[in-house]
């Protein structure tokens, strides 16, 4: 999945150089601000791919173990349930 997005940002970096010199230069700024926006979907792309493929992961991390006093934790459930009548 990665090398997609990968191969995305190769080929805009590859259709720039390409274009230089032959592509007016007011087409190529219009040209430019596609390519950049093309970019940034990437690599939002690429970072949210990275991040689904680090779920699995996050879920089988045990979190040590830690004391909670009941009686505060109960006192703040009554408080926010409270709050939504």
């Amino acid at each position: 999945m990665l090398a997609g997005v990968v191969a995305s940002d190769s080929m805009i970096m590859f259709c720039d150089q390409q274009g230089r010199g032959r592509i007016g230069s007011g087409e190529m700024e219009l040209v430019k601000g596609y390519m950049s926006r093309i970019s940034n979907a990437a690599r939002k792309m690429n970072d949210l791919l990275r991040d689904l493929l680090e779920l699995p992961r996050i879920g089988r991390k045990m979190n040590t173990p830690e004391d909670v006093p009941l009686a505060d934790l109960t006192k703040d459930v009554i408080d926010l349930v409270a709050g939504l009548a």
